[in-house]
């Protein structure tokens, strides 16, 4: 599946672009994850291939000095490098989500080795130029689960702190962030191309 997502651009750029992709199932078409237990969870979203994503425009809407950060589950960690590079980026570090309940205790996900009760936030750059505060947040944020694809609001708080504007999120679920262009996804697709893409 391939979604054509009406990208704006600005003068000069995007400063910072935040992405949670609809990352390819890493099983079958049904399922996304079996831990061997007899544990299934069907996939709630139609996803993007790996070659989709790297169709989409993102270097092309990008400052010269442009920071990228973007979601990624474990098992799907070196596609999202190879896709970061893909579109012109270095690498750079990551921000490790432990996920908590309510309560405080730690989520548990599922996995096919381990369980999962984290997910990693990558950041990729074009340069340093504009990175600011550098040193000032730590690696790992202790947030809440809130339900799946919904992802920590201070996340937004450590983008605002490290890298520059102006600020666009790509498969965002949320709006109103102030100071941000946020491009909203729910994921479900409104109409079908007949070649198959779909029109968000």
């Amino acid at each position: 599946m391939e979604y054509r997502v009406d990208i704006p651009r600005v003068p000069g750029g995007w400063g910072t672009v935040y992405l949670d992709p609809p990352w390819p199932a890493a099983r079958t078409k049904r399922y996304a994850c079996d831990t061997g237990t007899g544990i299934r969870r069907p996939l709630r979203y139609d996803r993007m291939s790996e070659e989709a994503l790297q169709r989409m425009p993102i270097p092309d809407i990008l400052s010269p000095d442009a920071h990228v950060y973007c979601w990624t589950p474990n098992s799907h960690l070196a596609m999202a490098i190879h896709l970061l590079e893909y579109w012109g980026l270095t690498y750079k570090t990551n921000v490790c989500w432990s996920k908590l309940r309510p309560s405080g205790k730690q989520f548990l996900g599922l996995g096919w080795f381990v369980r999962n009760a984290h997910e990693l936030c990558l950041l990729a750059v074009k340069s340093i130029k504009k990175r600011r505060n550098p040193g000032s947040t730590r690696s790992i944020m202790h947030e809440v689960f809130r339900g799946h694809s919904c992802k920590p609001e201070k996340m937004y708080e450590i983008i605002e702190k490290l890298s520059p504007g102006p600020y666009l999120e790509i498969f965002s679920r949320t709006s109103g962030r102030p100071g941000w262009v946020q491009l909203i996804s729910d994921q479900k697709p409104k109409s079908t191309y007949d070649d198959g893409t779909i029109n968000l």
